[in-house]
């Protein structure tokens, strides 16, 4: 009597080795189902069946148990129907080629699930091809697309003072026009012959949201946005309101935050100068962080991850949020490009322009006072940071009012 293979086990398959030559093993319960292990480590799933007295041999491809057990299975489904999942799968291949043939074609059938979906920014990249290179070329064939067509959209950026985007857009281009070499679709990277220099600097960190932009921002961040929950929203909000590290808002957990007294304390090992920091909550930052609490339902971080409350929102999940906000808002879209470290820059530049003490906008920031100061700056300056934190919030409040308010208080 023929020995009946066991079923596969996720241990099992990670546990088979390669050898001098290629070897099959069965899963067990699933006839013709075998996993191809090469001498490389590779191990390629493929599903052997007879179909109107015929053998066939289906590549199922590289993948983990269970994925490869559903399309055995999807497979299976097409032989009893009389149908050749071999011969199904060279019809797919022949219609994403047409569907690949265009610039946007590529992006949305090849670019995305080959080489942004494993990435964390991949909401980022796909909002700058949205916005800046297929409305200009999308539509093109692939293979017609020559170094003059890039140069157009880099140029045309550089011409709008966005430079920091072209940068972006150059490397990007570069990456996608290289998969598409690899897939023999092109012969040539068009983006490749254009050097970094002649495009520009990559992004310098002195970008400073002016006041326009900071209304156009926050007023995004309190509309109801489909798109955007309103966690990230406030997440951001509460970014812009404490001037605080993005990073340091992510890993803040309930304990370290007192309402009642408007303190919220960054310990030593969320911040970036290794020192613990007091951020000084304005009442518009404590009612952010109410709400929050609210919507995190019991969890103990402050902005809690949207699968698993038992743990902090990724960073990359809210610049992802961010890059849709602006993908989704017009009047955003209009702006250059920003990161939420551009609105601590916006604080510091503000509260400089308001001739307030140094040292008092430095505790604020949560950067190293260095000498005698640094040792009395924390205790005595306490009451001048909460009015600080405080005139800050009041006035983002204040750019989001009517323009109309605006020229009658400067002439009051």
């Amino acid at each position: 009597m023929p020995r009946i293979a066991a079923p596969l086990t996720d241990a099992k398959l990670r546990n088979l080795k390669p050898k001098d030559r290629p070897y099959e093993v069965s899963d067990g319960g699933r006839p013709g189902l075998k996993v191809e292990v090469q001498p490389s480590g590779a191990k390629i799933w493929r599903f052997r069946y007879m179909l109107n007295g015929r053998r066939e041999k289906l590549t199922i491809g590289e993948m983990g148990l269970a994925a490869a057990r559903k399309r055995y299975d999807e497979a299976r489904e097409l032989v009893a129907q009389g149908t050749s999942p071999a011969v199904e799968k060279q019809r797919e291949k022949a219609r994403n080629a047409d569907q690949e043939a265009t610039v946007e074609g590529f992006f949305r059938h090849r670019f995305i699930p080959d080489h942004l979906a494993r990435l964390r920014s991949h909401d980022r990249v796909i909002g700058l091809f949205e916005r800046y290179i297929l409305p200009k070329i999308g539509r093109f064939p692939l293979d017609r697309i020559v170094v003059e067509d890039v140069e157009r959209i880099l140029d045309g950026l550089k011409e709008k003072g966005h430079e920091a985007s072209a940068v972006l857009v150059r490397a990007w281009l570069s990456s996608f026009f290289e998969l598409a070499v690899d897939r023999r679709r092109i012969t040539g990277n068009p983006a490749k012959q254009i050097k970094r220099k002649r495009v520009g600097q990559p992004a310098a960190r002195d970008r400073v949201m002016t006041a326009p932009e900071l209304r156009v921002y926050l007023t995004a961040l309190r509309t109801p946005l489909s798109s955007v929950s309103e966690k990230h929203r406030l997440a951001l909000e509460l970014i812009l309101l404490t001037a605080c590290r993005r990073n340091e808002a992510v890993l803040a957990q309930w304990p370290d935050v007192d309402l009642s007294t408007g303190v919220w304390t960054v310990p030593p090992a969320n911040q970036k100068a290794g020192i613990e920091h007091r951020v000084f909550l304005a009442d518009r930052a404590r009612e952010v962080l109410e709400r929050l609490k609210a919507i995190g339902n019991g969890a103990p971080w402050v902005i809690p991850a949207d699968r698993d409350i038992a743990d902090h929102v990724h960073p990359e999940t809210l610049n992802g949020s961010r890059g849709r906000l602006v993908r989704n808002t017009p009047a955003l879209q209009a702006l250059p490009a920003f990161t939420t470290h551009d609105g601590r820059r916006a604080f510091s530049t503000w509260a400089h322009e308001m001739l307030e003490h140094p040292d008092v906008v430095e505790s604020c920031l949560g950067h190293t006072i260095k000498g005698v100061r640094g040792i009395y700056a924390r205790p005595q300056f306490e009451a001048a940071r909460r009015r600080l934190m405080q005139s800050w919030a009041d006035y983002l409040h204040s750019l989001t009012v009517d323009n109309v308010v605006h020229i009658q208080n400067a002439a009051a």
